[in-house]
């Protein structure tokens, strides 16, 4: 039995006389070369999937690194482009975030050679994953360097998508939009004429296109944060859902009326020419995200009815508090949704940005459950604070439904 023996096996993609090899001598799954390359490393970089599902059904060491490169089996199938290797080192456990002497991940690999899009499938599949997008090589350099420098604004989208998502407190859902469908001049509703929606967006990153329907605005987020959104004086420009309709002369709205816990904000500061309202977490998250392009859902079921809506001015002690009509009949309302627009030029960009999408709204429950979770500890540690004892009749919490993804 030598390394030479199963190297030949799978050089030539002969499955069967790799199985020959393992039956005989089950041990060779994890021999190496003077190099420390193993079987699993050759049959990762030839891209011979048959072979590598079965050395890692027989034991191969997924995370296994070689002396010349550091390399592992994930990090040479995604430098070599082929994607249904990666997909199933991924399912099998391979450490996303592993690197190699260079100091380069997966994903960096894969986003310095990305030449005419052939890894786009495999940086999809790493970030639907949670790769780490912030890893530097040894230069420096991290995933989005290199996008950067090769000019690709697809992946460049992607991995702001993300860094938005790490940023901020609230990720807002993805959507893609084909390119040929984004026109060359957009509204400003403001000034009345249309404006070159590349020099706009080139003026400062603050300038952002929103599409409604099939038209499209200019928007400019400094004003909405100066205007609307500064601590000072935004308590004018924000309310509550309210839980029910109270009839008059009900003009004492409390906290217990309204969705406390979901401010909204005026659709009509974004578009003029909407009414109703969009949730405040989203206008902040795109004020506060790198891309430029969202959409304004008003129709569907992504769009909320209400049954009206309550100024933010009720919950202080503000002279008007309780001088407007809340929550009162007649004042019904919709929530629209706001999403992140991802321009594409395929499909195959197009599903890449539909699976990111879904990835980072499984991400965004499991943080919301987590921080259910903390709460519920601590409310039972603030009871058992004052009682001194725990109850005997307590009954056990219930698991949670869904089952957390690993990352």
């Amino acid at each position: 039995m030598s390394f030479a023996d199963i190297k030949a096996a799978i050089m030539e993609n002969k499955i069967k006389a790799v199985k020959d090899l393992i039956k005989a001598h089950p041990t060779i799954v994890n021999i190496e070369n003077d190099a420390r390359e193993t079987p699993l490393y050759m049959a990762s970089y030839l891209g011979h999937l048959d072979i590598v599902e079965l050395l890692v059904e027989s034991g191969a060491r997924i995370d296994h690194k070689d002396t010349r490169g550091g390399w592992t089996a994930l990090t040479l199938a995604s430098s070599q482009g082929h994607n249904h290797i990666v997909e199933y080192l991924i399912i099998e456990g391979a450490n996303l975030n592993e690197r190699n002497n260079a100091g380069d991940t997966a994903l960096i690999v894969a986003c310095a050679s990305n030449d005419g899009h052939n890894y786009l499938k495999i940086i999809g599949l790493l970030l639907d994953e949670g790769v780490d997008i912030s890893i530097k090589d040894n230069e420096g350099h991290d995933a989005m360097y290199y996008a950067e420098r090769r000019g690709d604004p697809f992946v460049i989208q992607l991995l702001a998508t993300v860094e938005d998502m790490i940023a901020n407190r609230f990720t807002l859902e993805i959507v893609p939009i084909n390119k040929s469908r984004i026109p060359a001049t957009a509204e400003d509703i403001i000034n009345m004429e249309d404006v070159n929606i590349e020099d706009f967006l080139a003026e400062t990153n603050q300038n952002k296109i929103i599409k409604h329907n099939n038209l499209f605005y200019t928007l400019n987020t400094k004003e909405i944060r100066k205007h609307y959104l500064r601590e000072k004086h935004n308590i004018n420009f924000i309310y509550y859902p309210c839980k029910r309709v109270i009839p008059p002369p009900a003009f004492g709205v409390g906290k217990n009326d309204v969705h406390v816990d979901k401010p909204l904000f005026s659709a009509s500061y974004i578009v003029g020419v909407l009414s109703d309202f969009v949730l405040l977490d989203e206008v902040q998250a795109m004020v506060e995200s790198r891309n430029q392009y969202f959409e304004i859902i008003t129709s569907g079921s992504d769009v909320e009815d209400i049954p009206a809506t309550a100024s933010a001015q009720m919950l202080t002690s503000h002279a008007n508090a309780f001088s407007a009509n809340h929550c009162q009949p007649g004042k019904e309302a919709k929530i629209f949704k706001l999403k992140m627009i991802n321009i594409v030029e395929d499909a195959v960009e197009a599903s890449i940005v539909k699976s990111l999408s879904k990835a980072l709204e499984e991400e965004k429950e499991e943080k919301e459950e987590k921080e259910e979770e903390e709460k519920g500890k601590g409310k039972k540690t603030r009871r058992k604070g004052k009682k001194g004892k725990k109850s005997k009749k307590g009954k056990k919490g219930k698991k949670s439904k869904k089952a957390k993804k690993t990352r």
